[in-house]
């Protein structure tokens, strides 16, 4: 399945201590990031089960994979309180986002393969297959 999604805003905390494009980058709090025009790709294989004398489907196997996409990030509180620090790191993270993005994407991806699975388990787990694909 190949599936094109214009926006996806994503906020969470963050804690990093680390570098990014060999400059040392530090910081703890609150994280937006926005991926654009994103091709997202999942091939997935299921096995079909019985329980309760009903057919139900588990999720046997998943790859999922971003071709494309483009991204704008914004870290608060980078360098604690040097705000024009952080200020311009985030502006430098920005101009630089393909190569970012080409550093994250194999965490990014497989944070998303986990999060599908997880929802995948319990949408099959508590629907027979009757009731996710009705006979015609």
């Amino acid at each position: 399945m190949e599936v094109f999604n214009p926006q996806m805003n994503i906020t969470c905390d963050y804690e990093i201590n680390g570098r990014v494009l060999l400059l040392p980058l530090q910081g703890k709090g609150k994280s937006e990031m926005t991926l654009y025009n994103s091709t997202m790709t999942a091939d997935a294989e299921f096995e079909r089960y019985e329980r309760h004398g009903e057919s139900y489907l588990k999720l046997k196997k998943l790859d999922f994979h971003i071709k494309d996409t483009d991204l704008k990030v914004y870290f608060e509180n980078l360098f604690g309180k040097d705000s024009n620090l952080g200020k311009e790191m985030n502006r430098l993270l920005n101009e630089n986002s393909k190569i970012i993005f080409k550093e994250i994407k194999p965490a990014y991806e497989e944070i998303c393969k986990q999060f599908i699975t997880e929802l995948a388990d319990k949408i099959f787990y508590n629907f027979p297959l009757k009731k996710l694909l009705p006979p015609v």
